[in-house]
């Protein structure tokens, strides 16, 4: 099916797949006529493989729940959790997690040597923590979503 626009009830709806998200400017106040192209407005399912909205939350096809994309860069768990067996008592891993404040902490009190024993049970939290919820904690991208090959967005009805 090809992309469009549709108004209803006042709305600018964008078309896609036969699924119809609304396009709302909550800034501004009015609905916002929506020119993007065709690439920005998909992405492929990492489950289903099925281009779907960019901005979904559920997979309409598979229903699987899709990752948040965004201009962060992906943290590593492996990373995370290495920092916190090794430089776990200074707060390290929680500086390379953007946790500044309880980085702080640590650095303060780690001449008590309590944020080292934190740390560690930390770094087994990390390990035996999955993939997908390290993202969900820390806002990784989607490491498996490739872009979507299509033409500009030109269908308006």
């Amino acid at each position: 099916m090809e992309p469009h626009a549709t108004i209803h009830g006042g709305l600018v709806y964008i078309c896609i797949t036969g699924m119809c998200y609304p396009s709302v400017n909550p800034l501004r106040g009015y609905t916002a006529m929506v020119i993007e192209s065709y690439d920005n407005l998909v992405k492929v399912c990492p489950s289903c493989k099925a281009e779907i909205y960019a901005g979904a939350r559920v997979c309409p096809n598979c229903g699987t729940r899709q990752l948040r994309s965004g201009a962060k860069r992906r943290k590593s768990r492996i990373t995370a959790a290495i920092l916190a067996l090794l430089l776990g008592g200074i707060g390290a891993h929680k500086f390379y997690l953007g946790k500044f404040f309880q980085g702080i902490l640590y650095l303060f009190f780690s001449w008590t040597l309590i944020p080292g024993i934190i740390a560690l049970c930390e770094f087994v939290i990390l390990i035996a923590m999955s993939d997908e919820r390290f993202d969900e904690k820390y806002g990784g991208q989607d490491r498996d979503a490739a872009p979507s090959a299509g033409g500009g967005f030109t269908g308006m009805t």
